[in-house]
Formats: structure tokens, C-alpha cells, sequence
């Protein structure tokens, strides 16, 4: 059987109206604004506010290490906590578009979730371009493993063999689940989040908030005194529902890192109690391993 024609590349019909938040790590205004691009273009970051407006490509050779958010750089120019955005970028399917910033850093809006970001993409409507689409295809399943350790101080016991772990299958569409678990805070519920390419983003995924767990709020410092009014505080007390829009969120960055890859994954995904250090690492195995086929070639 033969593979079916490729759909059309896609792109914003029209700039977006800007969108403005507050940066993760501090009281600053920040503002991002969505624009048209050419076909094979990819997503890419322009830093308005640096002379020669400096871009900053969705390339995994960008991704510069970080634990609690994803960061780009590229010719000295930085663009720090991309998965948001991304995350709202590929939920509506678009694949040229040139994102402005006025600073280094995306801001956080619509309490750490995709949704002002997504509301003024809608409005900015999509354009299909004459080119087709190329995407990342598996060849054989990925996976990877790295050994959980507890935080300093934390009240529990993590038992010996606990892992954070990510695998990748070949599939003909995208796909993803996520496990919430906390294994160094006992009686806290294992969260559950699932996603396919034929749901609706948005009410899946994209209008999770972010979290924060209780016991970190102390070693947080300038992040929580901004975010606090947003975020879930999580216990071991949390309601199941809660624990599961935790789990959404965690899949939120999931495909927000994987949008690093810079061309969509069609691919079966499954996380377990990863993060952006594990995504990372991810994205570097699935580059380095061989698996990854561009598709139409």
C-alpha cells in the first residue's frame, strides 16, 4: 500500500494582536505577537528587542539546559520558556510562523495554560501553503530510562528501581499519555493524561494550569511570590481531578518540548514522571539514534 499524499503546509492568515503576560521569573511585562511565515520556514523566535531583530530557531542543536522550563539560543540571542507557546502551536496544527518577542522570555498568561496564546492564534485564522508537509516519522521504538532520586528533605522513601521514563513507538499519527507520580510524597494520587491528534486539543490538553508542589514552594523564591496567585498548590491531599489537570499540564510541556524537534512526530508516546530535563535528553536521543525518517523524504 502505498503512503498517503502529504497535507499542505500551514501558516497564520494574518499577524496576531499581541499577547502579554508576566515573566516566569519576575514582576516584568512581557509580550509575544504571532506572524505569517513562508513555506519551510519552521517556528521560529525573532528578538525584536536586539538590533538586527536576531532569530532563534525550534531546532534541538538550540535547546540549552534547563530544569524547570525550556530555553533556545542561537547566535548569542536567548528565548526562554518555549514550551507554552509551542505547546499552542502545534495544537493548531500550524508549521510557519514567526513568534515576536520584546524580551528574552515568553510570558505566562491564562494561569500557565496555552489558552491566551491559542485564542489569539484562532484569530489570527490559518492559511494552507503549496508545499507539503514534512514530518518526523519512527522507525523503530525509542525509549529512555533515568534513575529517580528523592529532593533533599523530601518526607519519603523512593523505592530502589524507580525511574522517570519516556518511550516512543512508530504510529501513523501523533499520540501521547502522561503519568503524574510522586513517589517521595506518599498518599498523593497518580495523575492520568491522555492525548490524540484527532481531539480537540484545547479541552485534552492545552487549558491545564501549571503547578507547583507544596513542599517546593519554599525553594522556589521570586517564581512562586509571581505565580502564586495562578498555579495549583499541590498535596498529598489533592482531589483526583486536580492531580489529573497536574498530569494534562505535564503533557502540555510534553508536546510543547517535543515541538523542539522542529517538524511534528508522528509517534506513540508514553512519559512517566518526566520533565524538561528528561524531554531534552529525549529529543537529543531521537536525534542521535537513526530512528527519526523525514516523511515525504
Amino acid at each position: 500500500m502505498s503512503a498517503p499524499p502529504a497535507a499542505p503546509q500551514s501558516t497564520l492568515a494574518r499577524s496576531s494582536a499581541p499577547v502579554t503576560g508576566f515573566a516566569l521569573d519576575g514582576e516584568l511585562s512581557c509580550t509575544v505577537r504571532f506572524h505569517p511565515a513562508p513555506a519551510d520556514h519552521g517556528l521560529v523566535f525573532v528578538r525584536a528587542d536586539l538590533p538586527g531583530s536576531p532569530e532563534v530557531s525550534c531546532l534541538p542543536a538550540n535547546v540549552r539546559p534547563q530544569s524547570r522550563w525550556s530555553s533556545l539560543a542561537q547566535g548569542g540571542a536567548w528565548v526562554h520558556h518555549t514550551e507554552h507557546v509551542l505547546a499552542a502551536l502545534y495544537g493548531r496544527g500550524l508549521d510557519n510562523v514567526r513568534i515576536e518577542l520584546q524580551q528574552d522570555r515568553v510570558p505566562v498568561v491564562s494561569a500557565g495554560s496555552c489558552a491566551g496564546f491559542w485564542d489569539a492564534l484562532a484569530e489570527a485564522g490559518t492559511a494552507s501553503q503549496d508545499a507539503p508537509r514534512r514530518v518526523f516519522r519512527l522507525t523503530r521504538a525509542v525509549r529512555q530510562t533515568t534513575a529517580l532520586a528523592a529532593p533533599a528533605g523530601a518526607p519519603g522513601v523512593i523505592a530502589a528501581g524507580a525511574c522517570r521514563e519516556l518511550l516512543a513507538y512508530p504510529a501513523e499519527t501523533f499520540s501521547a499519555t502522561y503519568v503524574f507520580d510522586v513517589p517521595h510524597l506518599p498518599g498523593m494520587h497518580r495523575g492520568l493524561a491522555d492525548y490524540d491528534s484527532g481531539e480537540p486539543f484545547m479541552e485534552r490538553v492545552g487549558a491545564a494550569r501549571t503547578y507547583v508542589l507544596a513542599v517546593e514552594r519554599s525553594s522556589l523564591g521570586a517564581i512562586l511570590d509571581v505565580t502564586g496567585r495562578d498555579v495549583i498548590v499541590l498535596t498529598p491531599d489533592s482531589p483526583q481531578p486536580l492531580v489529573d489537570e497536574v498530569a494534562r499540564h505535564k503533557l502540555l510541556d510534553l508536546v510543547g518540548d517535543l515541538a523542539l524537534l522542529g517538524r511534528p512526530l508522528l509517534a506513540r508516546v508514553v512519559a512517566l514522571r518526566t520533565g524538561h530535563t528528561a524531554h531534552h535528553d529525549f529529543l537529543r536521543l531521537l536525534t542521535a539514534s537513526g530512528a527519526l525518517e523525514l516523511w515525504p523524504a
